[in-house]
């Protein structure tokens, strides 16, 4: 897959996005009811709580950072069978190249939130670009480092 956007780390052309999982969409039921199972309110103690469950409806929120060929940390291929025959990449950024791509513990997390995050990853990594192309030039202007 080959993007218009720049890598964001060095800056040449992107090939694939972070698919790190940032959270789950969630499906909350906020009707009073006495007692229900894992989808919408139950009462806690005499108090009512709000129970989210993933909105399977939809699909994850990922990072999305764009990555060129040299940038991209491949993690897992996904094999499919059947008329939709195929394989799947999972590509992962420099900020998530230690996360395990199938990781249990994702959060329930509303689309703001996960521009929000988003926002931050890339930022970062952003950063992460600048001081890498800095370390590539510095020799060059005659740095000691």
């Amino acid at each position: 897959m080959k993007t218009n956007v720049p890598c964001i780390y060095c800056g040449q052309e992107s090939v694939a996005l972070c698919d790190a999982i940032l959270g789950w969409p969630f499906v909350s039921n906020s009707e009073n009811v006495i007692h229900t199972t894992k989808r919408g309110n139950e009462y806690v103690d005499g108090k009512l709580r709000e129970v989210r469950t993933i909105d399977q409806t939809k699909t994850a929120f990922t990072c999305d950072a764009p990555l060129c060929a040299s940038c991209v940390n491949p993690v897992a291929i996904t094999f499919f069978c059947g008329k939709a025959a195929g394989l799947d990449f999972t590509d992962l950024c420099k900020e998530h190249k230690t996360e395990h791509p199938w990781a249990t513990d994702i959060p329930l997390i509303e689309k703001s939130a996960a521009d929000i995050t988003r926002e931050q990853i890339h930022r970062n990594a952003r950063q992460r670009g600048a001081r890498m192309r800095l370390r590539l030039v510095a020799p060059a202007l005659g740095d000691p480092q």
